[in-house]
């Protein structure tokens, strides 16, 4: 059977738009003082959390444009982790830097205790955001660090002084009040220092499971 010159073209053109189509479009949230994560596109809507300067997120479709704060941009459906929702795109960059966009994310999944994330920079530092909603959330603790690959592991290693949260005790984010760990994958190296296997697909952060996503 014979197909036409127009026939292949069409074929190439579907195969095109099938592959394009399931490229996935990322972002850095590029905001000193985060960005509001939101379940509508409207300021007024209501907050999920907040996505801290830095973070990695997976852009999934556009919404109506708005001026606020005197930038001007347009609502963007994202994903973080697992979770969707709504920011507002003016505070969002695709050409910052490529040491300050997220190599690894680790998020929780489906909990309603704690919002928790921790977002690995490809400068090898660190961000770890905790929000517990238990309170009524919205307040929330950003606890800082760097860290590296050592053979087939990932090393954290807190900062000793926590500027963001003085009163922190990093420790309890991977033992209980038992001394117990959390997780049997998580290393403890010391106080501040912690270590696991890169192959790991999650950790569990204050006993909640974090999985993990890679950019």
């Amino acid at each position: 059977m014979h197909y036409s010159p127009g026939y292949y073209l069409m074929i190439l053109a579907l195969l095109f738009s099938v592959f394009t189509g399931c490229k996935k479009e990322t972002a850095v949230v590029d905001s000193p003082g985060g960005l509001v994560f939101r379940d509508a596109p409207s300021a007024n809507s209501k907050r999920i959390y907040s996505l801290i300067n830095n973070t990695g997120v997976v852009v999934l479709e556009n919404g109506p444009r708005e001026t606020i704060g005197g930038k001007t941009g347009i609502w963007q459906k994202v994903r973080v982790g697992s979770d969707e929702g709504w920011v507002f795109g003016g505070y969002l960059s695709g050409k910052v830097p490529e040491g300050r966009r997220t190599e690894y994310l680790f998020s929780a999944e489906g909990n309603s205790t704690a919002v928790i994330y921790l977002s690995l920079y490809k400068n090898k530092s660190f961000d770890l955001y905790f929000e517990s909603m238990l309170d009524g959330g919205e307040k929330y603790t950003v606890i800082k660090g760097k860290w590296n690959k050592q053979g087939n592991d990932i090393v954290l290693k807190f900062d000793a002084a926590q500027p963001g949260c003085p009163e922190c005790a990093v420790k309890y984010f991977f033992v209980n009040s038992d001394g117990r760990k959390w997780d049997s994958a998580v290393r403890i190296i010391d106080d501040n220092t912690y270590s696991f296997d890169k192959s790991v697909g999650g950790i569990a952060l204050w006993g909640v499971t974090c999985m993990k996503y890679e950019f």
